[in-house]
């Protein structure tokens, strides 16, 4: 993966398109993979704000982050909210039943 160079452009693309949910998540996950979580949280919590909140993926994303971050009571919360909508990863229910990141 070429995360310096998606790093570069999902922030540009925020700089562009401010306020959008979408391109906060992007950025927020690129961060993520380069484990960079404190920042992560910061975009994520922004996508969640700029309506973000309906998404099961930025909300499974959101409970990534914070298990990475270590806070993984706060994980499973935001991972049972990412069940109750449609677009999330197939491995949601293990990752809430094992209280465990599943990649």
């Amino acid at each position: 993966m070429k995360l310096p160079k998606a790093e570069a452009m999902a922030l540009r693309a925020n700089e562009i398109s401010p306020g959008s949910a979408s391109f906060e998540d992007t950025y927020a996950w690129v961060l993520y993979e380069s484990g960079k979580y404190e920042e992560a949280r910061i975009w994520i919590e922004k996508a969640l704000s700029h309506g973000g909140n309906s998404s099961g993926v930025v909300i499974e994303h959101y409970g990534d982050i914070l298990y990475q971050i270590g806070d993984t009571e706060a994980a499973v919360l935001e991972w049972k909210k990412a069940l109750e909508l449609a677009d999330h990863s197939e491995n949601l229910e293990q990752k809430i039943s094992e209280g465990r990141l599943i990649e």
